[in-house]
């Protein structure tokens, strides 16, 4: 009888072992598809905030606004490269939807995308209870030609702002595109 007993506790032992890495995979499983989630509802959540800004452009205008929403999802940008919103006047956005910040790297990523695209970075972040940021490339203000010659840049220069001032900006840019082109597409 002390080998049966033996043999059941270490079948047990095994059992148990087997569970626990299976519950590792699925809780790893698990995490990858949360935060895949998170990162697409904070897409879904810019793309609304745009499509708001668009519907108000096509009031003011007087203008037809289309069927289906203007603002998207790159949803072939990891196969394919390229911003996670598209249509969006120009604007090469990437959007953040993380808990904890990581702004230069995020920061580094938005910049070689719009390089890659000839766009203007734009990088809207969210971080847990604090709410949206964007930043923005800072063009400096020089008073002479003169100036520039003591001006030196490693990196593109940036300014961080409210989710509020971005509107503001996006949607003077946005009404201007579609007055000078016609559309936003």
């Amino acid at each position: 009888m002390p080998g049966l007993f033996c043999s059941l506790r270490s079948t047990e032992l095994q059992y148990k072992i087997l569970y626990e890495v299976f519950y590792i995979k699925v809780m790893e499983t698990n995490m990858a598809v949360n935060i895949r989630a998170k990162g697409q509802r904070g897409e879904r959540e810019v793309c609304n905030f745009f499509n708001a800004i668009y519907a108000e452009i096509y009031a003011e205008l007087g203008m037809q606004l289309p069927e289906k929403p203007i603002a998207q999802r790159n949803q072939n940008q990891s196969a394919v490269g390229g911003c996670d919103i598209s249509n969006t006047c120009h604007h090469a956005v990437e959007v953040k939807n993380h808990a904890t910040p990581q702004v230069n790297t995020w920061w580094k990523q938005t910049v070689q995308s719009a390089k890659e695209l000839g766009r203007y970075p734009v990088l809207m972040y969210k971080i847990e209870r604090k709410g949206w940021k964007v930043v923005l490339p800072l063009n400096p203000v020089v008073f002479s030609n003169g100036e520039w010659q003591w001006y030196e840049v490693k990196d593109s220069i940036r300014a961080e702002i409210s989710l509020d001032d971005y509107r503001i900006i996006f949607k003077a840019h946005a009404k201007q595109w579609l007055i000078d082109r016609g559309s936003i597409q």
